[in-house]
């Protein structure tokens, strides 16, 4: 599935629009099946090359309605590792995949899980233990060390101080982003795709 260039209803029309005012054109393609895990996600991971920059937003259908049970109270630790285990499965393979097919290697963008919405139908500890795998996310990438895998917060671009999403970005449900919530989403990814561009 193609999307991106002109079709507002997903946030990679954002990240288009906002690429052109750094003068980047780009081709976005858009893979994303909605309701898939990461375990789903990472699956698929190979369909995305050849491609100059891959990005990955994944998590929050796991810690939504993936069987989770909040009262482990290790539930976080446990999604934590489950994810970054899937990533460090799935980025160097794809890696090796694209540069066996003779193009360069592909930049990696793993994003964090954006906010929840501040609502009593999700799970009470779901803001929590997504900050949580967030913060562990992020230690990943920093641990790796490679030029050519890169952290974009989004849930930073999109959160209150009280680690819920700021109004107006995100559906009733707590969960899918408005158009507003798109263009924060795709303007923050956009802009690490475009500060390493020009580095």
């Amino acid at each position: 599935m193609k999307a991106g260039n002109d079709q507002k209803e997903w946030y990679q029309y954002y990240m288009y629009q906002y690429l052109k005012t750094r003068h980047i054109e780009s081709q976005i393609r858009n893979f994303g099946i909605g309701g898939q895990s990461v375990e789903q996600i990472t699956g698929r991971f190979n369909v995305t090359v050849p491609a100059d920059y891959i990005t990955c937003m994944a998590g929050t259908n796991d810690l939504w309605w993936v069987n989770i049970n909040y009262s482990d109270p290790n539930v976080a630790e446990i999604k934590s590792q489950h994810i970054i285990e899937k990533y460090n499965q799935t980025i160097f393979n794809t890696m090796k995949n694209q540069t066996e097919q003779g193009y360069d290697n592909p930049i990696i963008i793993l994003c964090s899980i954006p906010p929840p919405g501040n609502k009593t139908t999700l799970p009470e500890k779901m803001a929590a233990t997504v900050v949580y795998v967030n913060i562990r996310l992020a230690q990943f990438v920093s641990t790796l060390n490679r030029s050519d895998v890169l952290f974009c917060d989004v849930h930073k671009a999109m959160r209150t101080s009280a680690n819920y999403a700021i109004d107006g970005l995100l559906n009733d449900d707590g969960i899918h982003f408005t158009a507003q919530g798109k263009q924060v989403c795709g303007e923050a990814i956009s802009q690490i795709i475009a500060n390493h561009y020009y580095t």
